[in-house]
């Protein structure tokens, strides 16, 4: 009995180390489908906007965008791609991202443009590559800042 017990023990010990050393218990669990991208220890699966067509609407006419979420506009090079916001039923936070990953301006709680008053436009202060639209107030409570680096899993 004396020898089951041990040989199990023993067994304990390397299984407990292999895990321990490989470092199985320190990866987070995805549970995310599709494309995402990864501020800091934020998630956020996104919807990709690649196309002409897909970035002049956006999230035109949506009544929501689900708390983790967000739409990632993909341009084919930098420059100084500017936004506002028609036909929009909640406020955005406006993410816009150099070709190297780095956060270079956020424009707040972008609100809806009303009916009738003159648009509005939001820049970059760099030219950016992508463009992430999160709801507004994301950045914020999440405690993203420009100068952070955005990991991209597309």
């Amino acid at each position: 009995m004396k020898t089951y017990v041990w040989i199990g023990g023993v067994a304990a010990l390397f299984i407990s180390a292999f895990f321990l050393l490989s470092g199985f218990y320190l990866r987070p669990l995805r549970h995310i489908q599709g494309p995402f991208v990864t501020i800091g220890s934020t998630t956020i699966s996104v919807e990709r906007a690649d196309t002409p067509e897909e970035q002049e609407r956006g999230l035109s006419y949506r009544t929501a965008l689900a708390s983790s979420s967000g739409m990632l506009f993909v341009f084919s090079h930098p420059e100084y791609y500017q936004f506002w916001m028609p036909h929009m039923n909640f406020p955005l936070d406006i993410i816009w991202i150099d070709g190297q990953g780095t956060i270079i301006t956020i424009a707040h709680r972008v609100p809806p443009l009303i009916e009738g008053a003159p648009p509005k436009t939001y820049s970059p202060a760099h030219p950016a590559q992508y463009v992430l639209e999160v709801n507004g107030g994301f950045s914020e409570h999440h405690g993203i800042t420009e100068g952070e680096r955005v990991d991209m899993h597309l």
